[in-house]
């Protein structure tokens, strides 16, 4: 169903972007759809969100045309949801469930110092800059204000005569202890693994169409990416083109969960049928995303994973120092579970390279991964460009070290960049957008800003892994874009903020909601 929805909607925005008369009668088609579920069940919004962050990058695949860009449908989403969400706090259940998680949340103290350093950036940047700008600076943050909608939908729950279940599209589920299990899994984890493996075809598809001779035809394509900001695509000469698509940043988690699951379904931790009908699913997701993230030649990802095996090889060591230096002993479900996860991502690389070999249409190349890999680091016309953001950022920021400059803070600097040079043939580019992510936090809120960040990052990150299973796994997925965000900026994009509202929605304790209107 969710890879039908997906196919559905690129077929959508390609017609959309081909004919843009109809690209407005398209989305309205498309949000009225996503309107009416998430008014009868804020979840099915919640799920919607998610899956358009999976699959839309910056959330162009379609608009609403309004004479100038348009009306994006990640923010026809926002609004939607946004609705739906002060619709469902009518009741008085949804009332006191929000308030309750909110009031009973292990990191709500270090939220709220976070949200108000993002105020006074805002109110510092109408001060001392252009309105227009700071609002395009400060646009993204305002995805946090779906939190509520996150939180209605992680306390949804039906009551029964002993005690409340949580409501899934397949079954009910309660904790050993007879009460809601919290486990994300149950509903958003399934969805984003759907949804993922539809990132992940997507990848392939792109991948064949990009490095086969189709004559004229792939160019449409091509410019259809392009415009719909869905990702970049770079030939490089005698090696198979780059396909970057910036919502891959979710396979970090995504790839997480679809362990986990693999290793829960080989210890038969959930029921056989259920195990037999996800294993393969689990599996391709989990060597198609490590594929994916390792094929998509981001630096910026490949230390992403650097960190996530670092935190692997500490937790082995750790384990094994308290297990008072036996073996860590391992079922040999769990080792078989793990052969077939490694094989996965072998088979899933090795299918990239066959789909770019295959003889007909004829491909444009027969180099490797190696020829490749040495074409994208012969072109550093990034690398270089962010080397050239540091001088000039470094001396703005000084100027207000402890607040910052607020929203809205430009710097100018040279750039290298042939795409920036186009536009601007004397070099010098002047922008509020960086690709240092922390330190465009530091030119924005300074120091303070920057450190109430961490710090309620880091707490939530904590008390995700705390509680263990999928939440854990999530915690660590936000834990991995933490640190793509050093050098490519994915924490105050929607693509990072959507994580953390999930991980924030699901790392508190289920509630029951009285079934009590207001």
């Amino acid at each position: 169903m969710v890879l039908a929805v997906g196919i559905a909607l690129d077929l959508l925005s390609f017609i959309g972007w081909s004919d843009p008369a109809l690209t407005t009668v398209i989305t309205l088609s498309v949000i009225t759809v996503v309107a009416i579920g998430a008014f009868i069940d804020i979840r099915i919004g919640v799920a919607a969100v998610l899956l358009e962050l999976l699959w839309g990058s910056h959330g162009h695949l379609l608009r609403v045309a309004t004479g100038g860009p348009g009306v994006s449908l990640r923010i026809c989403l926002f609004l939607v949801v946004m609705s739906a969400a002060v619709w469902h706090l009518r009741t008085f259940g949804a009332r006191h469930a929000l308030w309750s998680l909110i009031r009973i949340h292990p990191v709500r103290w270090l939220a709220l110092a976070f949200l108000l350093t993002l105020g006074l950036a805002g109110i510092l940047g109408m001060i001392r800059h252009p309105i227009d700008r700071v609002f395009f600076d400060a646009n993204a943050w305002g995805f946090l204000a779906l939190a509520p909608a996150f939180l209605i939908a992680a306390a949804s729950r039906a009551n029964t005569a002993n005690h409340s279940l949580i409501r899934t599209n397949t079954r009910m589920v309660v904790n050993e202890r007879g009460v809601p299990s919290n486990d994300v899994g149950l509903d958003s984890c399934a969805m984003l693994l759907c949804g993922a493996s539809y990132l992940i075809l997507r990848f392939y598809a792109l991948l064949f169409l990009f490095s086969h001779d189709l004559g004229g035809t792939w160019m449409p394509l091509y410019q259809w990416v392009r415009d719909t900001r869905l990702g970049e695509v770079t030939i490089f000469f005698g090696a198979f083109p780059r396909i970057f698509l910036p919502s891959m940043v979710l396979l970090f988690p995504v790839v997480l969960l679809a362990g986990l699951r693999t290793m829960r379904i080989s210890q038969r931790l959930e029921g056989k049928r259920e195990g037999e009908g996800n294993r393969m699913l689990t599996i391709s997701v989990f060597g198609g995303g490590i594929a994916v993230l390792l094929l998509s030649l981001s630096r910026s990802y490949w230390m992403g994973f650097a960190a996530l095996g670092t935190i692997g090889i500490a937790w082995g060591m750790w384990s094994w120092l308290r297990s008072r230096h036996s073996p860590i002993r391992m079922s040999g479900r769990m080792v078989s579970a793990t052969i077939v996860l490694v094989g996965s991502v072998a088979v899933m690389s090795l299918l990239a390279m066959a789909i770019v070999r295959l003889p007909y249409p004829p491909p444009l190349t027969t180099a490797g991964f190696t020829e490749t890999f040495i074409a994208r680091f012969q072109q550093d016309a990034a690398v270089a460009n962010r080397w050239q953001e540091i001088g000039p950022l470094r001396s703005a920021i000084g100027k207000h070290l402890a607040f910052g400059n607020g929203f809205g803070a430009a710097v100018t600097y040279e750039t290298k960049d042939p795409r920036t040079l186009a536009a601007y043939p004397n070099g010098r580019y002047t922008t509020t957008a960086f690709e240092w992510g922390y330190l465009d936090d530091l030119l924005e809120r300074g120091y303070i800003g920057l450190l109430a960040e961490l710090w309620f990052i880091g707490a939530l990150i904590w008390h995700g892994f705390r509680r263990g299973g999928e939440t854990a796994a999530l915690a660590l997925g936000l834990l991995a874009i933490a640190v793509v965000h050093a050098t490519s900026p994915y924490l105050n994009h929607p693509l990072g903020i959507g994580i953390m509202l999930l991980l924030f929605a699901y790392s508190t304790e289920p509630l029951e909601i009285p079934n009590t209107t207001a």
